[in-house]
């Protein structure tokens, strides 16, 4: 097991703007009605004093699959990833563990709102949060993927504890990888991340593992990060 690894990022670097935004509402770009577009540019304003956008990673090599009973062990815990999930991720030599959040500034951002008197703003703020969390682990991701590739090595889609049959009190286990610090990120009694706009998963990397097309009939998962997504 290596020594996790932490990074962050400014709102900045991770290049979000109001078009994404409008597609995450639910409009074709252009074509939201006052005042959104004009609420989405105030909210993006605010984003760039945001400072705590952070994640860790680590990569584990010493690990055994088990097909028959679909799950993997890494450092003596056993992670029930299902069928599904082991499926995907049998072929690989390595297994990179994340965690990344987009910090509790937008969340407290969109709760004021949300229980104030500028219900909308506090809905973009919400909206934004999910944009910021996805957009940090794609650039990181990115980042490692080409590392991987010079080396002559690939890598799988993310998948994430609660979603493809893997449950989601595996998070316990997972969250212990990474020793005392997880980037201010606690878990709940049911397992669930505070702040909330926070992601943790695992990818595989090796030779001979690809990535699949998100396949949402698989998964009964109705609030995916990945759902649809192309």
């Amino acid at each position: 097991m290596n020594t996790p690894v932490t990074f962050k990022y400014n709102f900045s670097e991770l290049n979000i703007g109001a078009t994404q935004i409008e597609k995450l509402i639910g409009y074709d770009p252009g074509t939201a009605p006052e005042p959104v577009p004009e609420l989405i540019s105030a909210v993006l304003n605010a984003a760039e004093k945001i400072t705590d956008i952070k994640g860790k990673y680590l990569i584990a090599d010493d690990y055994s699959a088990n097909n028959s009973r679909e799950s993997i062990r890494i450092n003596d815990h056993d992670f029930l990833t299902g069928k599904i999930v082991t499926s995907y991720i049998r072929k690989s030599e390595q297994f990179l563990f994340f965690i990344v959040t987009a910090g509790k500034d937008i969340e407290l951002q969109s709760k004021k709102f949300l229980h104030g008197n500028d219900p909308l703003r506090g809905y973009i703020f919400d909206v934004l949060g999910s944009a910021t969390v996805e957009s940090a682990i794609d650039k990181c991701l990115h980042d490692l993927e080409e590392h991987f590739r010079k080396v002559g090595l690939k890598m799988t889609n993310p998948y994430s504890p609660g979603y493809c049959g893997w449950p989601v009190s595996d998070q316990q286990k997972f969250f212990t990888l990474f020793g005392n610090d997880t980037c201010g990120i606690k878990l709940s009694a049911t397992c669930l991340m505070d702040p909330i706009k926070s992601i943790s998963g695992i990818i595989g990397i090796g030779k001979n593992v690809k990535k699949r097309p998100y396949s949402c009939t698989i998964c009964d998962a109705k609030n995916c990060l990945y759902r649809d997504k192309k």
